[in-house]
């Protein structure tokens, strides 16, 4: 009797693994398209239970208990709605047609269902259901007589038996749940669970010359999006990868993977094969567990063939490695060579490697010291062994006076203009992997910064910016799901003529739903850094049509930023034309914190001329890129920034500024507006300048409504009479 039922539990298991390997495969193969993903998986999951329920396919004829335990168990914890949706009358219909109790059949897939969605911690959740499903699956057995073979009162005590288990591991594990042995034994379950999900898929296109990527793997891996184009694929991969991956032409190449955001180290198999109908299939195998971590973590990688020195994969292993020898300081230092080759007739690569060799030769000669390859032309210094700031001092300075020297490469004189960046660290400070990684992303910061930067040679490490450009990483992760998902919303601001009293004008500002973008200047910022400005003026001005062509809000004169690039597109034009029948006027505001490029520009004035849409100067005076661009175009209203309007009742220098600018409009015949008027005196030292209209949090914060037509915001005649 024992021997059978543990063969029919082994047999059952057997198939129930082999079950769900297959799911996990299609699942995994169809990842990138989720619609076809949760389908092929549900449908074949729902195949298996009819023949489960329908044929005799385990030992001596009987429909599996085990089976149906882990099969109802996987798809409760891992599928998601999708596939529930269309796994669960699937299974109910495979139900009714087999001698099972169809009631029994709804109750366990219900418990599938519910639980999950109570429950959630997985592990907890996967023990719910068991302790669910078994009983169920015993009773069902045992009331309609499914064993012949094996005496009743056996299979309920064995039943009661498993129950009695189960509850008495749960007590355990509830009471012993902030000790050391849980937290093992669920790491140790997870680590096992995780095993199944280490594989994401991608589907290549050749004819549309794009890559759809899982979007597990999208979110393993940092991929922008799910979609991307082929060049965009193969440059994550050569960027990611510390072994040249072919994009489309490799099978099983094995590689570091190192995540573009958070530098998340990953052991891959790399695979893409050839389909059909001009697509490619591949795959990337998640294996960092199948290394040794230190292996991973700490091999010796190749030096540049050029320079011979190690390269920067190989500093966090020499950065532990001197920690435990020194007490003092370290001195990493950043050196991208720059020569001065003015008057120079000859200039090519191979007479700047002599020279970087020349830097490299000297560099080499100081003692407890390392040079590190980073790429051509960028290197990191480390000095140890530091123990006074005197020390300290003098080697910095050293450093410096060497890397801006005059050298002599083979028969020319040529003046060294070294960029440096300099960062110190405790060698104390440096007792873990993360630690030694920390350092080498400031140092690679510092790269950064020293490229980037117009002037000075020299740059010291900020906390204060490295900080900055770390939540600027983290941000800006979550621009392509607020753009995908349109997290954005516009809101509006009345613009206040100083002659009535009344909103004349709405300016539309946009902004985001998302705890990541509170602030919209930082929204705006980041999406000119990340190229996607256009694409949020596209959505504002969509939106705004969508607004006045169902009525949300009235007509009305609205003002609308345009930043750099963006070309007037059709939103702008049909919502121009709702207002233009309605006889009010779309304008819009050149942001002047972008230089226009001078195409861009006609191209603009010529379509918001042919379709009455009107142009203001927005932030004037705020960059010399103003004049220029307030010069060449018709500009039908200019807008004072906030800078110029703060305290100007006290100051008799914003008040001149203010009063020229007016001048200058009233010649030229262009409204004025002032921004950010937030108290009492602002306002009547502008109503005494002249300024047409004002706007600012004194009248109204931007909100959700546009304010009603006719609203009198503030008494113009009894204000100008006091």
């Amino acid at each position: 009797m024992i021997a059978k039922l543990i063969i029919f539990f082994l047999c059952s298991s057997g198939i129930s693994i082999s079950v769900l390997v297959a799911a996990n495969v299609i699942n995994n193969r169809f990842g990138y398209s989720i619609k076809k993903g949760a389908l092929l998986t549900a449908l074949w999951l729902g195949l298996v239970c009819f023949l489960l329920n329908y044929y005799s396919l385990t030992l001596d004829g009987i429909p599996v208990i085990c089976s149906k335990v882990i099969l109802l168990m996987y798809i409760a914890v891992s599928c998601d709605i999708r596939t529930l949706a269309i796994f669960a009358p699937l299974y109910i219909v495979s139900v009714a047609v087999s001698p099972f109790s169809l009631i029994i059949g709804v109750m366990s897939m219900a418990f599938c269902i519910i639980i999950p969605a109570i429950c959630k911690n997985k592990l907890l959740a996967v023990f719910a259901v068991v302790y669910s499903i078994m009983p169920l699956s015993l009773s069902e057995v045992l009331a309609y007589k499914y064993i012949p073979a094996y005496d009743s009162k056996q299979l309920w005590a064995i039943g009661i038996g498993i129950q009695l288990f189960l509850t008495l591991q749960g007590v355990v594990l509830w009471v012993l749940r902030n000790t050391v042995f849980v937290s093992l034994l669920t790491e140790y379950a997870m680590h096992i669970t995780g095993k199944l999900y280490g594989i994401y898929c991608f589907e290549v296109n050749d004819k549309n010359n794009t890559v759809v990527v899982s979007k597990a793997m999208a979110d393993r891996f940092e991929f922008p999006d799910v979609k991307m184009s082929c060049d965009e694929f193969r440059k994550i991969l050569n960027n990611a990868t510390d072994s040249k991956v072919e994009a489309f032409n490799e099978n099983n190449k094995n590689s570091f993977f190192v995540t573009p955001v958070t530098y998340a180290v990953h052991y891959i198999k790399y695979s893409c094969m050839r389909g059909i109908n001009k697509k490619h299939i591949g795959y990337i195998s998640d294996i960092t567990g199948m290394v040794p971590r230190y292996e991973m973590l700490y091999r010796s990688a190749q030096k540049d063939f050029q320079t011979g020195l190690l390269t920067y994969k190989n500093l966090t292993s020499y950065l532990l490695n001197i920690s435990k020898e020194n007490k003092g300081k370290v001195l990493c230092v950043t050196v991208i060579p720059v020569l001065n080759i003015t008057g120079h007739s000859e200039y090519n690569e191979e007479f700047e490697l002599q020279c970087d060799k020349i830097l490299i030769d000297i560099l080499k000669t100081f003692d407890n010291s390392e040079l590190f390859y980073v790429s051509k032309g960028q290197y990191i210094f480390v000095v140890n062994n530091i123990y006074n700031q005197s020390t300290f001092d003098e080697i910095s300075y050293e450093i410096k006076l060497l890397a801006g020297d005059t050298y002599l490469v083979g028969d020319t004189t040529v003046k060294f203009e070294t960029k440096l960046g300099f960062f110190s660290e405790n060698a104390n400070a440096i007792n873990s992997f993360e630690d030694s990684k920390e350092v080498l992303e400031k140092l690679m910061f510092c790269i950064m910064r020293q490229k980037c930067s117009a002037g000075g040679n020299i740059y010291s490490f900020s906390s204060c910016e490295y900080k900055d450009y770390l939540d600027c990483l983290l941000r800006i992760r979550y621009l392509p799901i607020i753009f995908k998902e349109e997290k954005l919303r516009i809101v509006f601001q009345p613009i206040i003529s100083l002659t009535s009293g009344k909103a004349e004008m709405c300016e539309v500002l946009v902004r985001a739903d998302h705890e990541a973008y509170r602030n919209t200047r930082t929204l705006v910022n980041d999406c000119i850094r990340e190229g996607l400005d256009v694409e949020l003026d596209k959505i504002v001005y969509k939106k705004l049509r969508k607004c006045l062509e169902s009525g949300i809000i009235p007509a009305l004169n609205y003002s609308v930023n345009i930043n750099g690039n963006t070309p007037v597109g059709e939103d702008a034009i049909e919502t121009a034309k709702i207002l233009k029948n309605a006889g009010y006027n779309l304008y819009l505001e050149m942001v002047e914190h972008m230089r226009v490029p001078e195409n861009i520009l006609k191209d603009r004035m010529l379509k918001a001329r042919q379709n009455d849409i009107k142009l203001a100067a927005d932030d004037y005076g705020q960059n010399t890129s103003t004049l220029e661009t307030l010069y060449k175009t018709d500009f039908d209203i200019l807008k004072i920034p906030m800078d110029f309007i703060v305290d100007i009742d006290s100051s008799k220098k914003k008040r001149m500024f203010v009063s020229n600018i007016l001048h200058y409009c009233k010649e030229s015949g262009i409204k004025c507006v002032a921004e950010g008027v937030e108290r009492a005196g602002e306002l009547y030292t502008l109503m005494d300048l002249g300024v047409d209209y004002v706007q600012g949090y004194y009248f109204s914060k931007p909100q959700d409504i546009v304010p009603e037509t006719g609203k009198i915001f503030f008494n113009a005649s009894s204000s100008k009479a006091n």
